[in-house]
């Protein structure tokens, strides 16, 4: 499962057999890393204005395998098959990363606009513009219903205010039902995206920014930028309630993540907050942590846009940071491969094989930029798992 998180622990900590294991790989030069993914035989990142890096060796060396794609806004793995949201365009690769093709028959092609969210639900594949215009306009949904080779707008969803200012690329599969947000209002649909029912009880009235979607059966927690912070479904998303946590509310929340049947929550600037039997307990102050993942031993690893990575051993009850031989702040994306923890940062891809405690650069990045990954919000999901 995959999280943003930021750790700090003082380097005197390690012991310096444990620091002297660390060896540069043969990563090549690459950009700002703004995603990663897995799939059974590679690891497969994106270097903003480099391209699509491959590993088939748990890291240890890297293949720059398309040079011509700077720009990518999202990415999906299912087994060996790779989808990925570019200008105006979706790109393929059915070989865990080594060769790309494209996939766009159907899309429109003249946006100008990032697809920023693709995601698998019943089989389909659905995908979403990141719209940019001066008016309000319909926000478009397009589905695949053979792997991506085609693609067709099906329905639309209605925006009330400038598109610049909503959330309008989020999608998510809540039980077979679709999820998706305009600037105004929460929508969800029950025939496969072919029309959407307004789901705004609850919700407050006014510009509404959601980061990205937490989903835990039924219970949906929607992470709201600016200052809607952060609302909870218990019904699929029918109905709304915002959660009142101060400063999580008034900063808006940069990421969630579901921790068993605790709910995780990052503030804009007001730290950790955790949802446990009905109440919220403000756990951390570091800002900006909007991305989470879990280890297989139960470590929780976070990152943040600020402060780099920070780390749980109690279960989220409490978090030091852990930027052991992390030479970034800014943290775009994590994933968990086995043992491993990749994180995807500003200047580079860092692995820690000691659960976040200490971290290596294994792919560096020459190229200065900043987080993109899912729209500048790493987007969360339940399990990365899929079938077509």
């Amino acid at each position: 499962m995959k999280y943003t998180f930021a750790v700090f622990c003082l380097s005197f900590l390690l012991p310096s057999t444990l620091l002297a294991q660390w060896v540069q790989t043969s990563g090549p030069e690459g950009g700002n890393i703004t995603h990663i993914v897995t799939t059974p035989s590679a690891i497969v990142v994106h270097a903003s204005g480099a391209g699509i890096y491959r590993s088939t060796d748990h890291g240890v060396s890297w293949t720059l395998t398309d040079p011509s794609q700077p720009g990518v806004f999202s990415m999906l793995a299912i087994g060996d098959t790779i989808f990925e949201g570019r200008l105006d365009s979706i790109y393929c690769s059915t070989d865990a990363g080594l060769t790309w093709f494209p996939r766009s028959n159907g899309l429109p092609g003249d946006r100008h606009e990032s697809i920023e969210s693709i995601i698998l639900s019943e089989g389909n594949l659905f995908a979403t513009f990141n719209l940019n215009t001066d008016f309000p306009a319909p926000i478009p949904i397009y589905r695949s219903t053979d792997r991506g080779m085609h693609w067709d707008s099906i329905s639309a969803i209605p925006q009330a205010f400038n598109g610049a200012f909503g959330s309008t690329s989020v999608l998510a599969d809540v039980s077979g039902n679709l999820l998706t947000a305009s600037d105004s209002s929460i929508f969800r649909s029950t025939d496969h995206g072919l029309s959407w029912l307004w789901s705004g009880n609850g919700i407050p009235v006014g510009i509404l920014g959601i980061a990205g979607f937490a989903v835990k059966g039924d219970t949906v927690a929607a992470a709201g930028l600016y200052q809607t912070g952060l609302l909870l479904s218990t019904d699929g998303g029918v109905n709304w309630h915002r959660e009142i946590t101060g400063t999580l509310l008034d900063s808006g929340v940069a990421g969630c993540f579901w921790n068993g049947n605790e709910l995780l929550a990052g503030s804009a600037d007001g730290g950790i907050f955790r949802l446990s039997n009905g109440a919220w307990t403000k756990v951390d102050s570091t800002p900006y942590v909007h991305a989470f993942v879990r280890s297989g031993s139960g470590t929780l690893v976070a990152g943040s846009s600020s402060d780099g990575i920070i780390r749980s051993t109690d279960n989220g009850s409490s978090w030091l940071l852990s930027n052991d031989n992390l030479y970034a702040d800014n943290i775009n994306d994590l994933e968990t491969i086995g043992t491993d923890i990749f994180a995807a940062a500003g200047n580079g891809l860092f692995q820690s094989d000691d659960e976040g405690l200490s971290w290596q650069r294994v792919l560096r990045s020459s190229i200065s930029g900043s987080a993109v990954a899912f729209g500048g919000i790493s987007l969360l999901a339940t399990d990365g798992v899929h079938a077509l």
